[in-house]
């Protein structure tokens, strides 16, 4: 069954999306400007090794870089493509360190058009 952005609620995503300022993860591509389908959320640990939609192991990531991972392993996967593995996972823990309260305020807020 293919997954749909209907798996996690608008709120929620929008805020993922505010705290990790709109920029993959990853690459750091700057998915501001960027078609709403090339903005994706990926799972830190995979949804196949264990791990939940919770807000704290998702991360924002372009499409690219989601579709590239499929459902390797964080560290496994960046030994294979050859990044900065230390310096991605120090952000990626970061993104996931960071309290959520603010951003699904301001998500509320969006989406309310206030």
């Amino acid at each position: 069954m293919a997954r749909t952005a209907n798996w996690i609620r608008a709120k929620r995503r929008l805020a993922i999306l505010l705290r990790d300022d709109f920029t993959c993860a990853y690459c750091a591509r700057d998915l501001r400007n960027a078609a709403a389908g090339e903005c994706t959320l990926d799972h830190v640990k995979c949804v196949s090794k264990g791990g939940g939609n919770e807000s704290s192991n998702l991360v924002c990531a372009c499409r690219n870089c989601n579709s590239s991972r499929q459902d390797k392993p964080l560290r496994t996967w960046l030994r294979q493509t050859g990044r900065d593995g230390a310096t991605i996972v120090r952000i990626v823990e970061n993104r996931r360190r960071r309290v959520m309260a603010p951003h699904l305020a301001e998500a509320q807020r969006l989406i309310e058009g206030e």
